[in-house]
């Protein structure tokens, strides 16, 4: 059956709607002038950049004079490719934290006992009860919250599916998602509503260099100890045949690219430090006018 008059309606008007904000998004005619000024200084500007002739910046020390259109955000390089980087860094490690892809079982093996595990959720074929090895009288089977209340004794063999090294994949793989999301609203902060006029412009970049680092570290910490000793003989059923699923390999990403982001951070602290000095010793040759 072929799409009804109004659904190709609505993908019409979709498709129209979608090219006029990407058009206003990107051109600078949101406020313009008249025209009936001789010359005038401002000419137009846009939600990025902005349009001047002859426009001097009464805060300036000196007689500097704007021409021409430019962006209105200074970042340089390296805070751009950071703020790309920590994007992508932020997928990996929601993804991972969110899936129960850690340690999975071969596909191939039809008698598996273990299907996959993740951080905060275990998916099993058939798991006998490890407090009744020797004659079991329960199975687990599907997949569980590793904190279900509901399944009857899931809670007695919490300690079996979640040993010490577990925890502490948890706690550290934990704090450092929560610091990725503290610094999704630094950077955003960073990247839309400040700029390097602002008097804490520099510690907001050093802030959101050093809270990636401390958050991507925790994850770092968090893999290498799963990666020891999560696939250990002793733990989950079928070892041999058990390996580090894709959620874990996208922890080990997001945790690495959460490091490089941070470094590119710092690089663009310190490129903005040495502007503002900059422009702190050029305004500094220009003296004063004393006229009375």
């Amino acid at each position: 059956m072929g799409k009804s008059r109004t659904g190709k309606t609505a993908v019409g008007c979709t498709i129209v709607a979608f090219i006029f904000i990407v058009i206003a998004f990107t051109t600078p005619n949101w406020l313009e002038t008249d025209g009936k000024l001789e010359k005038p200084r401002f000419l137009k500007i846009g939600l990025w950049q902005v349009c001047f002739n002859g426009f001097q910046d009464i805060r300036h020390l000196y007689d500097t004079r704007f021409y021409g259109c430019c962006k209105m955000k200074k970042r340089s390089l390296a805070g751009n490719v950071g703020i790309g980087i920590f994007l992508v860094a932020l997928i990996c490690v929601c993804v991972a934290f969110g899936t129960p892809a850690w340690l999975v079982s071969d596909y191939r093996i039809t008698n598996a006992k273990l299907d996959m595990l993740g951080l905060w959720r275990h998916c099993f074929r058939s798991l006998p009860n490890p407090a009744e090895a020797d004659a079991p009288r329960r199975f687990f089977v599907g997949c569980r919250w590793v904190y279900d209340p509901f399944t009857t004794g899931y809670s007695d063999i919490r300690g079996y599916l979640l040993p010490p090294f577990m925890v502490a994949t948890q706690f550290f793989f934990t704090i450092c998602f929560l610091a990725f999301l503290i610094t999704l609203g630094l950077t955003v902060l960073y990247a839309t509503c400040w700029d390097p006029e602002q008097k804490h412009y520099i510690k907001l970049i050093m802030a959101i260099g050093s809270l990636l680092i401390f958050g991507s570290v925790c994850g770092c910490i968090a893999v290498i100890v799963f990666a020891c000793l999560g696939n250990a003989d002793g733990w989950m059923p079928g070892h041999p045949n058990n390996y580090l699923g894709w959620s874990f390999a996208l922890g080990v990403i997001g945790s690495v690219l959460g490091l490089i982001a941070s470094l590119l951070f710092l690089v663009e602290c310190n490129i903005q430090k040495k502007k503002r000095k900059d422009l702190k010793e050029s305004q500094s040759k220009f003296p004063l006018d004393t006229r009375a």
